[in-house]
């Protein structure tokens, strides 16, 4: 089947698993994706075929289409059923419909020659179109052109092309799963069929089930809201089959052949557990579940929270406090914790020094839980160790300021000891100041910021702390993290682990192989990670991501990691989640953690982040939220109150806490000029935008899905048309869009490149279609459902001459650096100021060559439609008015949301 539009045309041929289609410009194959391809684009935008071929590369990026054969890409049905009305729109391919269908019997469901039959039927075609059409996959070709049938009919067919099962139980199942699905579509039933009755049990649950400290076992049930819990009790013994009675009915019950697999499958991979297992379940129970098992981890999750077991965590402390004479009178003990949220009110336990050793002799080599009272303790690595330290220094009388860090230095390499205020500040004033060298197989030049980020992480490593990184954004805090590596290459330590969001692994690797290509790098992640696991010991750095560490914990909690360094640190911000314990659970002699934004949310991420890098250096949970949180609860944030706490967080945690700014470094990054373009409302939008607050005046629409709207429309009016050829209504009728349309145009007779922002998927449709119009140029997208940003970010960076990028702020603002643009337009503004800060901030970084300007096109109300103005103005007040908080980095991002106050203005 050929659709040829002037120059551009597809070819497609329907196969049983997917559509496979050539895209041809004239005469040539052309590959995906459309970028760099040396094809006329302001010829492609305005051809009939641009709308397949937009959706096609979108797709690509996506990763939802794959190469196939000859030049061919293969659309699969799944995807092609996820494909929207909009999507189809100028494809010319048939959208899915439900056509009617009729199932008929052979025979009965004991007889080996029992077979069910359909016919389809649909509007506009004469007979069975099983009979009458050739069928490929859902796609059936007629006389009369193809019709395609939607999922739930596909699925059905799909049921039935299926061998009968032999089994008398299997084919009861599988006949009900036919029912299920033919009840479901509203398909016609023959005599037969429908007076068998079957209950199809296709899902199961898993419940933890406590019987007691020390033992534990994982209850595999069906599931069903229609049946009673006696009915699948029953079912769980029979082993996927029973009979039950329902009124004057006689039920078939009878379990999904996959469904009763899996749970067979999961009462051997769940054994009982016991001992020391049941608080390492408690504390990560997804490392327990098998990877391939469909249930909701985060539901499982919170059933395994309702179990009530106290898991109380061992923190041993040194306290100090000068006397009369300035000498400094020790104390060193253990406290026991509940560090989690819901326990936070139960006062910290002092151990007595017997307590202390019976702790350290009941524990094992590789055992880190012990059981007390009611529940279990949990120990630090280097317990034992901690033990013979604070037994020493109880020998110690009171110590002189000058002997103080030789007394001290029995904790070196003790990750877990909590110091008091006096001792950390009398720490920070003795740090050692000597200088370490740049390490040989580091191939880069530091900048001095860099450099001395490298010996603050190496004075750390040399007392045996931690560090949190939280340099600003575009400092080069990966390669200040890099250069130590380089030094543990050097001195033989191994291995070394990074846990990164998967989206910035590959990043990592090119880093590491960049600055120190002699480091051998393992990456680990993915299904074939575990061919891989054996090799571990034997590489210099691990890069694995949070999912699988959370994962496999139990087995890659067994390794002695010499570092553990995280990136992107805010991912275990939530003390009381799975995957932060699994991190924080990680053997190690060294930890980093790297951030620009350590607090998001509220405080509380902060001292989840410090509990991994030094633990118990903020003292629990509740300590910690009475003496930063309480003071200030009820009270509106101000910059002055923001900065007063930010200084006493700061001075908390210096010890282990690093950030510098760009300006705090005064680095040659270019100046950064900001330009506000102020552009009247089209006659088009100032009539959407009245019917908008009209709408919502009248009750007719809520405020939110207003705003939204509004922002949009001032984007372009015709943003809330379900399908739009944008080129069509000139760009002069749309101010905002005339307008950045000219500083592109500016920025192209520079010869450089923008990175324009924008929240809407459909105005960064709309943008790239205009871009291909003015420039003969497509603009990259990156979005959060774009795949391969890393890849196309590279591209960006690399080409040659003018070109632009179209991203959201937040899938722009995490992990990418993309200095190869130097101008950045905000078309339509995020709520959040830090947000907006850090997606501007990944061009405005080093790396930057040139100078940075940045504009923001803004609709204003010259004729006073409006009281307060529109969205644009009141966003960039508001959002000008708060920016003096955004660039605090202690102030929680949730207090930088001003949605509501923008609704507030807004109507």
């Amino acid at each position: 089947m050929d659709h040829k539009t002037q120059a551009f045309h597809t070819e497609e041929h329907p196969l049983p698993e997917g559509l496979a289609i050539t895209l041809c410009y004239q005469d040539q194959v052309l590959s995906l994706p459309l970028v760099g391809l040396g094809i006329p684009m302001r010829q492609l935008v305005n051809d009939a075929c641009w709308p397949k071929l937009a959706l096609l590369d979108e797709l690509w990026h996506q990763q939802r289409i794959t190469s196939y054969q000859d030049g061919q890409y293969l659309l699969p049905w799944t995807v092609y059923f996820t494909l929207g009305v909009d999507d189809f729109e100028g494809t010319h391919w048939p959208v899915p419909v439900r056509p009617g269908v009729s199932l008929f019997s052979t025979g009965s469901i004991t007889q080996s020659r029992f077979r069910i039959r359909a016919d389809v039927r649909y509007q506009g075609h004469e007979g069975n179109l099983l009979l009458w059409g050739r069928r490929y996959g859902p796609w059936i070709v007629t006389d009369k052109g193809p019709v395609v049938i939607d999922a739930l009919t596909y699925r059905l067919l799909t049921l039935l092309d299926q061998p009968v099962p032999v089994g008398l139980e299997e084919k009861m199942a599988w006949v009900a799963e036919i029912k299920e699905v033919a009840g479901t579509l509203g398909a016609t039933l023959d005599t037969y069929l429908t007076r068998e009755n079957y209950v199809l049990v296709d899902d199961f649950e898993i419940q933890p089930v406590l019987d007691d400290p020390e033992h534990l076992h994982c209850d595999v049930q069906y599931h069903d809201e229609r049946l009673d819990e006696d009915v699948l009790r029953q079912l769980s013994k029979a082993g996927g089959y029973v009979e039950a009675r329902h009124g004057a009915e006689r039920r078939r019950i009878v379990a999904k052949k996959v469904t009763k697999e899996r749970v067979q499958q999961l009462r051997t991979q769940l054994p009982p557990l016991f001992g020391h297992q049941v608080p390492q379940f408690l504390k990560n129970p997804e490392a327990f579940i098998p990877e391939n098992v469909p249930i909701d981890l985060a539901q499982f999750s919170e059933r395994v929270r309702g179990l009530k077991l106290r898991i109380y965590r061992a923190q041993p402390f040194v306290n100090g406090q000068t006397n009369d004479r300035g000498w400094f009178e020790l104390q060193a003990g253990v406290r026991l914790e509940l560090p989690s949220e819901g326990e936070d009110k139960i006062e910290p336990e002092i151990l007595s020094p017997e307590m202390i050793r019976d702790l350290a002799n009941q524990a094992g080599e590789e055992d880190r839980f012990v059981r007390f009272q009611d529940g279990w303790i949990e120990l630090p690595h280097h317990y034992r160790e901690s033990v013979q330290a604070i037994e020493e220094i109880s020998k110690q009388g009171p110590v002189a300021p000058h002997r103080l860090p030789y007394v001290l230095d029995i904790f070196t390499n003790l990750e877990v000891i909590d110091f008091n205020q006096p001792l950390r500040e009398w720490i920070a004033l003795d740090d050692d100041a000597t200088a370490m060298d740049v390490p040989v197989h580091f191939c880069g030049n530091l900048l001095s910021h860099q450099w001395e980020g490298f010996q603050f992480l190496m004075r750390r490593y040399r007392r045996g702390w931690g560090v949190l990184l939280a340099d600003d954004m575009g400092l080069g805090k990966t390669v200040q993290v890099i250069t130590v590596l380089a030094y543990l290459y050097q001195e033989d330590k191994r291995p070394n682990l990074v846990v990164v969001p998967l989206s910035v692994l590959d990043n990592w690797v090119n880093e590491i192989h960049r600055f120190a290509p002699q480091i051998q790098v393992l990456t680990y992640y993915g299904p074939g990670r575990a061919a891989v696991r054996d090799h571990i010991n034997n590489v210099d750095v691990v890069i694995s991501t949070y999912e699988t560490v959370t994962r496999d914990q139990l087995e890659i909690g067994k390794i002695n990691w010499h570092a553990v360094i995280l990136d992107e640190a805010q991912n275990i911000k939530n003390a009381s989640t799975a995957r932060t314990e699994a991190v924080k659970a990680l053997k190690n002699h060294f930890r980093v953690a790297i951030t620009g934004t350590p607090v998001e949310n509220s405080l509380r991420d902060l001292w989840s982040l410090v509990d991994f890098v030094q633990p118990g250096f903020l003292g629990s949970l509740r300590e910690f939220r009475d003496q930063f949180e309480e003071p200030g609860k009820g009270q509106p944030l101000t910059p002055e109150s923001a900065r007063v706490l930010e200084q006493r967080l700061i001075t908390t945690i210096r010890p282990i806490y690093l950030r510098r700014t760009k300006e705090d470094v005064n680095l040659e990054i270019p100046e950064k000029t900001i330009e506000k373009r102020y552009v009247p409302l089209g006659e088009e939008q100032k009539q959407i935008y009245q019917q908008i607050i009209l709408q919502v005046k009248k009750r007719e629409l809520s405020g939110l899905v207003a705003l939204d709207q509004l922002r949009n429309v001032l984007g372009h009016p015709w943003a809330l048309k379900r399908h739009a050829v944008w080129t069509a209504l000139p760009a002069e009728q749309v101010p905002k869009l005339h307008e950045t349309l000219k500083i592109l145009s500016e920025v192209k007779n520079r010869d450089e490149k923008a990175l324009v922002f924008t929240t809407s998927l459909i105005l960064q449709r709309m943008l790239q279609e205009w871009i291909m119009k003015e420039f003969d140029k497509m603009a990259y997208i990156v979005n959060g459902e774009t795949v391969d940003r890393q890849a196309i970010v590279q591209s960006f960076n690399t080409d040659k001459g003018f070109g632009v990028m179209i991203s959201t702020p937040r899938a722009g603002g995490v992990g990418l650096t993309i200095t190869g643009a130097n101008h950045v337009v905000h078309y339509t503004r995020w709520w959040n100021p830090a947000v907006e800060n850090q997606a501007t901030d990944r061009v405005h970084r080093l790396g930057q060559t040139r100078p940075v300007t940045v504009y923001y096109p803004l609709v204003v109300d010259r004729e006073s439609l409006t009281q307060q103005g529109t969205v644009d103005e009141i966003m960039d007040r508001i959002l000008s008015e708060k920016q003096a908080l955004a660039d605090l980095v202690m102030v929680p991002s949730g207090d930088l949301d001003l949605e509501q106050e923008i609704l507030r203005q807004t109507f």
